[in-house]
């Protein structure tokens, strides 16, 4: 190339050279990122609608999970999260090995503290609660009506290594932990078992393959406890999984939309570590914007 196109075409390539190097992805759908906001970053809000499969008797709003949730900076390593999730699922359960229907309302509260290992390496220690703000929230005997009380407070804990420059593949590796109550109480007789303490370790990949569109996936195995209900009415351990992508737009509000698949029944901290019943999975629509 000339010296003359170096000058008139120089600007034009590093632009395509350093576009693919602005995208910051939030990582995949159940993990999220390990980076922080930082304290020069704005707040940002989040919707996220999870939809189940349904059967005949149900429409699409039915088994579907609604999440709304804002994250702001409180300084340059840490962040704080609130949110609020809704979730109505149809599904099996313990409750005299009967068909339930579940209701829970949740708020998640968390802080994010990054750490710092290398020039390409990030580590964060997320660290909640789901809290019921619903007098409702239980699973109920669609037949008979009885009924068993879910959690009302369930703290969490996740720890995130990840690794390669944003607009790169990035890797990650992270445990988690949500502590559930052992048994769930109902005035209809013996509490039923409920998950109790849920470990689980894993990772997942955020892969760019344009200077807007990335592909992420992520997979937690279950270490240590139960976070699943079967089709014979049983606690069980299930892979919680993700896979899609997600489109960043060109707009100064930092806005990206994310279309995926998981089989997670919520964005929440504790309720990411849980698993449809019967092997479900969910069709999950995500939209980030800065304020």
């Amino acid at each position: 190339m000339s010296p003359k196109a170096v000058i008139r075409y120089g600007p034009v390539l590093l632009a395509l050279l350093v576009a693919p190097m602005l995208l910051a992805a939030d990582g995949p759908p159940n993990l999220g990122t390990a980076a922080v906001i930082g304290q020069d970053g704005p707040t940002r809000w989040y919707l996220d609608a999870r939809f189940f499969e349904t059967n005949s008797s149900q429409d699409e709003t039915d088994n579907a999970t609604y999440s709304l949730g804002f994250v702001a900076p409180i300084n340059n390593k840490t962040d704080a999260w609130l949110g609020f999730s809704t979730l109505d699922a149809e599904g099996r359960d313990p409750i005299n090995l009967a068909v339930r229907s579940s209701d829970r309302d949740v708020l998640t509260v968390a802080i994010k503290r990054q750490v710092d290992v290398g020039s390409s390496v990030k580590c964060a220690l997320t660290v909640g609660a789901d809290v019921a703000v619903n007098t409702a929230t239980r699973g109920v005997n669609v037949g008979t009506g009885n009924y068993a009380k879910q959690d009302t407070f369930v703290p969490a804990v996740k720890l995130q290594l990840e690794w390669g420059q944003p607009g790169h593949t990035q890797f990650q590796l992270a445990g988690q932990a949500a502590w559930w109550d052992d048994t769930a109480p109902t005035p209809f007789g013996d509490a039923v078992m409920n998950y109790g303490t849920v470990v689980a370790g894993g990772g997942g990949v955020t892969w760019p393959i344009s200077s807007r569109l990335c592909l992420v996936g992520d997979a937690m195995a279950i270490l240590d406890g139960d976070n699943a209900i079967t089709i014979d009415n049983l606690l069980d351990e299930e892979l919680v999984w993700s896979a899609g992508g997600t489109y960043a737009f060109n707009d100064r509000f930092n806005t990206t939309l994310s279309v995926y698949a998981t089989n997670s029944l919520s964005p929440t901290l504790a309720g990411s570590t849980i698993a449809a019943s019967d092997d479900g999975a969910a069709l999950g629509l995500a939209l980030r914007r800065d304020l």
